[in-house]
């Protein structure tokens, strides 16, 4: 089974989906025990997609490779994937606001729109469905460093010197915002503030 996600994500959705299918845990017999072929295996992992569609269409072709598979072996399965969220969808109408607010802190070299889809935060998506929101990064990469370990690898470590920074730049959104100087204004072409 495991063998055949790469070709559920090749082959059964398109290639310029967005997506990833990660095997992130594995367990299967007993680590004393090494004579014994196990009866049970258990392994699981996560789903990321730009489209809540993709998200269903990985899950459906999960259960269907894993049943082929488990048919041609005599085996037999059972497949639980529960999809939570869906993509993070920023409100165009905030967008400028929050770059604008960012910038008074950071300065406008530092802070920039990600136009390409990203698969993180799909636990913000529950807010951004719910609400207008913007999803932003904080940077934490040292100058001196050219780059540091992805935020899931056991490597990564938290740096906090960014925080002042971060709080900053939360704190300038949020007086933005209750000011009125963060949503654009509808039916007009350039940024105009509330009043």
């Amino acid at each position: 089974i495991y063998q055949h996600i790469p070709a559920i994500l090749s082959r059964k959705i398109s290639g310029t989906e967005s997506k990833v299918m990660s095997v992130t845990y594995m367990q299967a017999g007993d680590p004393g025990v090494r004579n014994i072929i196990p009866e049970t295996c258990e392994f699981g992992g996560t789903m990321r997609a730009a489209r809540r569609e993709t998200l269903e269409t990985m899950g459906q072709e999960l259960k269907k490779e894993a049943k082929a598979v488990c048919d041609v072996y005599g085996a037999l399965c059972d497949v639980d994937v529960q999809i939570h969220g869906s993509a993070v969808e920023n409100a165009a109408n905030l967008l400028d606001g929050v770059r604008n607010a960012a910038s008074k802190i950071c300065g406008s070299e530092q802070v920039y729109i990600i136009e390409e889809d990203n698969l993180g935060g799909e636990n913000f998506s529950e807010y951004s469905r719910r609400v207008p929101s913007v999803y932003l990064f904080i940077g934490i990469r040292p100058a001196d460093q050219e780059k540091i370990p992805g935020l899931h690898s056991p490597q990564y470590r938290f740096d906090d010197h960014v925080l002042s920074g971060a709080a900053g730049v939360f704190a300038a959104i949020g007086y933005y915002g209750c000011t009125g100087m963060l949503e654009e204004r509808e039916n007009h072409s350039e940024l105009k503030y509330r009043q």
